[in-house]
């Protein structure tokens, strides 16, 4: 487990368990959201050479599956990630769980005005917008589920280790089996 993916939908605490396996295994852990927003929430234009410098080392862990797929760029580059990957953690939640953890999530956000990418922050209208976290939980989550199931089942992916989560409890205990073997 050295090059890492975490997949799932947007809240279902990607990053959080992201920032975990990195102080447990010692791999740098980049979180995509940072590396992909530039000013006006685009595609930052440093972002594709930074996927590609960082896929290239042997070490790393990544908070998604990728960028979405909606144009060339981002479908080679979601590619890239998969094929240098070794490991994918999917966190496979309910979508009462998603639900429950990116509105808290949201609404925490919103109390502490804490900002995010070039001075974005969450606000009561962010929840109006068809690709709010909360919305897509509602909205994408068997769909979301359907399209990452079809991913790993393609023929190219059969080398990954997949390692499919279905409730938090079971990731505490991937993460306790973790801390108990040795480090490679």
């Amino acid at each position: 487990m050295n090059r890492v993916l975490i997949t799932g939908l947007a809240g279902a605490g990607k990053t959080s368990l992201a920032r975990r396996l990195s102080v447990a295994t010692g791999a740098p852990w980049h979180s995509l959201d940072d590396l992909y927003y530039g000013p006006g929430l685009v595609m930052a234009t440093t972002f594709p050479a930074a996927i590609e410098e960082i896929t290239a080392g042997d070490r790393w862990i990544f908070d998604s599956g990728g960028p979405p797929p909606v144009d060339p760029v981002r479908v080679r580059l979601r590619e890239l990630l998969w094929s240098r990957a070794d490991t994918v953690l999917w966190l496979d939640y309910s979508q009462p769980v998603v639900l429950w953890r990116a509105a808290t999530r949201s609404l925490r956000r919103m109390v502490t005005r804490e900002r995010l990418w070039h001075g974005y922050r969450d606000t009561p209208a962010q929840w109006l917008r068809a690709d709010h976290p909360v919305r897509r939980a509602w909205s994408a989550h068997r769909r979301r589920r359907q399209e990452i199931a079809a991913r790993i089942a393609e023929p190219a992916r059969h080398a990954l280790t997949v390692h499919r989560l279905h409730r938090p409890d079971e990731t505490e205990a991937f993460m306790r089996r973790l801390r108990l073997e040795p480090r490679g």
